[in-house]
């Protein structure tokens, strides 16, 4: 598999000759991936493509849901952070009759890039496939244009959370850092690898070879003199758990992790937690310089239309992330703001908000989709601390930088 191969959508997606498949994604996630994975392999299955390229505001834009309904399509493909704000509104109406999110039907409805959120995952399947369809949650990486991790439809048993297991050819393991495999079922989590080359993989960084093998390969490499594929596999850069049935379920960036007390918390778990309380919709969790034990956990969430915020809703939150993950990642605060700071293509900023806890700069803000609401967080996060004589020290150059690059662009 090349980086243009059909391979993701054809083989994968088990969409027939006739159907339809409808994709809804933001014009800034029609790049690398999406146009070598999906429209390609479409066509080659003689399916028709629909594609709305402008971002699904579900709480207030009906147009997403009308096209859908109209089109009556077989197939539906929305990014992670889609059916996040698509889940957030909930089952009201976002427009006229008959077209709230809970009138869209797909018989096989699909997600790209990091495995949805268990709750997320139980309303697409109930809300949108009415607990009938065949959900397909992949893991892959824009680096290798294709599946690295998925379940066969309707052959394969879907689990919320899971992205299932390898694809055909590709065979996951998790290491610590050690180097040790982390036996599935054991519930610790590690470094997902790639323990063999496969055809998708890709070859190298152009002009930096040194580069691809150190971020790539020099990790868990065993043999720096060797030319035996065994002793290279590929670290892919994400935190996971294998469950007992060798389902793997994908936490996350490795870069993405809070070391609590030499504990490492992966932010998408800690946020998976949170979610799991009905009236969230949704939760990121962001790291505090700490002195005594490292960094601790703060969680950022916005309420679901039709909730007020407040002291009980909180110790919801932190009630809940105590019950999946235990009481090291209970959180320091729960701030629960209107919005999250996003990209334009709606992958919240956590950068930006692990700046406003530490009291740091946070940096430029004028792409963001919601800019405003950078100030709002501010006003009402640090004031909060500054009333609670709750002021963190001024961060080292180390932990600026740190903060500064926390959840990546």
């Amino acid at each position: 598999m090349t980086d243009h191969d059909p391979q993701p959508a054809a083989s994968l997606a088990a969409q027939l000759p006739g159907w339809k498949i409808w994709h809804g994604k933001h014009t800034g996630s029609w790049w690398a991936v999406p146009p070598a994975g999906h429209p390609h392999g479409d066509l080659v299955n003689a399916t028709d493509l629909d594609a709305l390229a402008r971002k699904i505001q579900a709480a207030d834009d009906a147009r997403g849901v009308r096209r859908h309904r109209d089109m009556g399509p077989r197939g539906l493909r929305l990014r992670r952070v889609t059916l996040r704000e698509c889940c957030q509104c909930g089952p009201r109406d976002v427009g006229p009759a008959t077209t709230s999110v809970s009138n869209w039907r797909s018989r096989h409805p699909r997600s790209t890039a990091l495995g949805i959120e268990p709750e997320v995952w139980r309303w697409y399947h109930s809300e949108v496939g009415k607990g009938e369809a065949a959900i397909v949650d992949t893991w892959w990486q824009t680096e290798n244009g294709g599946f690295l991790g998925s379940t066969l439809p309707a052959l394969q048993p879907m689990k919320p959370g899971s992205c299932g297991p390898g694809v055909l050819g590709v065979y996951p393991v998790i290491y610590d850092e050690d180097g040790n495999e982390v036996p599935k079922g054991s519930g610790k989590a590690g470094n997902i690898c790639i323990r063999n080359p496969w055809p998708g993989i890709f070859q190298t960084i152009w002009g930096q070879p040194e580069r691809f093998v150190d971020t790539y390969y020099r990790k868990y490499n065993r043999n720096p003199g060797s030319t035996d594929w065994r002793d290279w596999p590929y670290f892919a850069g994400d935190g996971a758990v294998q469950a007992a049935d060798g389902y793997f379920r994908i936490l996350g960036r490795v870069d993405d992790v809070i070391n609590v007390a030499g504990h490492r918390l992966g932010t998408k778990e800690i946020e998976s937690a949170a979610l799991t309380v009905p009236e969230i919709a949704e939760a990121a969790a962001v790291p505090v310089i700490d002195d005594i034990r490292g960094r601790v956990v703060e969680m950022y969430v916005a309420l679901k239309p039709g909730f007020e915020p407040g002291t009980e809703m909180a110790g919801k939150v932190s009630k809940a992330i105590e019950t999946e993950i235990g009481k090291i990642a209970r959180p320091k605060n729960v701030w629960i703001v209107p919005d999250m700071p996003k990209t334009r293509s709606g992958k919240i900023m956590r950068r930006v908000i692990a700046s406003i806890s530490n009291f740091a700069d946070v940096g430029d803000v004028t792409t963001l989709a919601n800019p405003e609401i950078v100030d709002d967080i501010r006003r009402h996060v640090q004031s909060a601390k500054v009333a609670r004589d709750d002021v963190p020290r001024q961060l080292t150059e180390a932990e600026f930088e740190e903060i500064k690059k926390f959840g990546g662009e």
